[in-house]
């Protein structure tokens, strides 16, 4: 039996050990300021593909994706692709609130599952909550056998 999600005599969930991922800038960027301003337009153009953060292992909770990729650069971006193998509910809602906050896309991608994998009631809350982000951003959506896979 696995008892890591509901043994409190562990203490709480945000004491447990976490990846260090360490992010830099390099070098050329912190020197030149046009370099700088013509490398993040051309950054900012590239589609991000998006899969999910590491999963969340027995000693580990779900990492957030502002640990991996700052707000800033997932607010500046006009393309991102999210592929979908399962709900990713705890992933995909921040990132959705990151980019209601602020955002320059002009077209969000999302591979999900012909079929809808379990759990099910995840994949109600993700579909709708894209569905209403739909509204500001156009959001078109991808059944395929296997969203990790598929080609753009």
């Amino acid at each position: 039996m696995i008892t890591a999600h509901t043994d409190r005599s562990r203490g709480p969930s945000c004491a447990d050990p976490r990846y260090y991922v360490e992010r830099y800038t390099p070098s050329i960027l912190l020197l030149n300021k046009q370099i700088t301003s013509e490398a993040l337009d051309v950054l900012h153009r590239i589609p991000l593909n998006l899969e999910g953060t590491p999963g969340t292992y027995l000693a580990m909770r779900q990492m957030d994706i502002t640990e991996f990729i700052s707000e800033e650069l997932l607010q500046n971006i006009h393309y991102a692709i999210l592929r979908l193998d399962f709900a990713h509910k705890h992933f995909v809602l921040p990132l959705l609130d990151i980019w209601g906050q602020r955002n320059n896309l002009k077209r969000l991608d999302v591979y999900r599952p012909r079929t809808t994998p379990i759990p099910r009631d995840h994949w109600k809350v993700v579909k709708s909550r894209i569905r209403t982000f739909s509204t500001t951003v156009p959001v078109v959506w991808h059944k395929v056998d296997d969203p990790l896979k598929a080609d753009i």
